[in-house]
């Protein structure tokens, strides 16, 4: 039988972990100097191990942490101890698509994930207050809109791009087949001005143009009916943005594998100064529901 602990290794050091007698029998912790300590018993803390040392919990030496950090885990598959650091626990990763990069960007799962991000409001006081990782599965960001709507920005250099957000879905009135606020991700300049890839309320996928952060009211290509009402039920969509001088295409992955092109591209001229996820229609006023995203990668 599989068996996992639920506790993440703290970083820091021994003096810092919490009293014996307040954690269950085999709780363990990392050591920025040591690496590993163990509670053998309950009430007794065991010995400070080296990385893949041995003799804690049966054996550790299959158990290799140069740089502990707050996402490891270590889990117990029935003979050895490993270091699982997928969420989920388990010993089970999770299974992605081949579209999600081995190491993407932002993959959402740690506390710091939206460190450098800014939230800009669009409608009522969308703030970052509003957005959280490690939302569903340890392993997305949620962007909460109670009478609000807006998105979040990471900074991003002016080159040729190829920027993707995968596990992209929305929930309540963001549905495509409701109070529409097209919801979708977007490259921008310094004053909010770009391309975004949305999904609309008529069951379309669109390329747009943005102009201080919203909906020009000009778009550039569409998919029909691809985004069927079911898709509020679905994480696996994969959202694509590339710009290549000044030609902008977009693309969607309904199955995380493989990629569908834009029937049109767009020509726009801007000096790309961030990267977004969120509402490009503000001018509909303030949503109630959330975008979750699951990651995001650009090269």
């Amino acid at each position: 039988m599989t068996t996992a602990f639920a506790d993440h290794l703290l970083t820091g050091n021994h003096a810092g972990r919490p009293s014996a007698s307040s954690v269950p029998e085999g709780t363990l912790y990392s050591c920025t100097t040591h690496n590993l300590v163990y509670q053998s018993t309950a009430g007794s803390w065991g010995t400070w191990l080296t990385a893949g040392g041995s003799g804690a919990l049966d054996d550790l030496s299959d158990v290799t942490i140069t740089s502990p950090t707050t996402d490891d885990v270590l889990v117990y598959n029935g003979s050895t101890w490993v270091n699982d650091t997928a969420p989920g626990g388990s010993g089970t990763a999770i299974q992605y698509g081949s579209l999600k990069p081995g190491t993407p960007d932002n993959d959402f799962d740690s506390s710091s994930s939206l460190s450098g991000a800014t939230a800009n409001n669009q409608a009522g006081s969308f703030a970052t207050t509003d957005c959280f990782p490690q939302a569903v599965d340890g392993s997305h960001v949620q962007l909460g809109y109670q009478d609000k709507s807006g998105s979040l920005w990471w900074s991003q250099g002016n080159t040729n791009l190829d920027y993707r957000v995968g596990g992209f879905s929305c929930e309540g009135n963001l549905h495509p087949a409701q109070g529409q606020k097209m919801p979708g991700i977007a490259v921008l300049d310094s004053s909010g001005n770009g391309v975004a890839l949305v999904f609309n309320s008529d069951l379309s996928t669109y390329l747009i143009e943005v102009t201080g952060w919203a909906f020009s009211g000009s778009s550039y290509g569409s998919w029909a009916n691809s985004t069927p009402e079911y898709a509020i039920d679905s994480r696996s969509f994969v959202m694509r943005i590339t710009r290549v001088t000044n030609t902008w295409t977009g693309y969607l992955s309904f199955d995380g594998v493989n990629y569908t092109a834009m029937s049109a591209t767009g020509s726009k001229t801007i000096t790309v100064d961030k990267i977004a996820i969120g509402t490009w229609k503000p001018n509909d006023g303030a949503a109630r529901g959330r975008i979750l995203a699951d990651w995001y990668d650009v090269t």
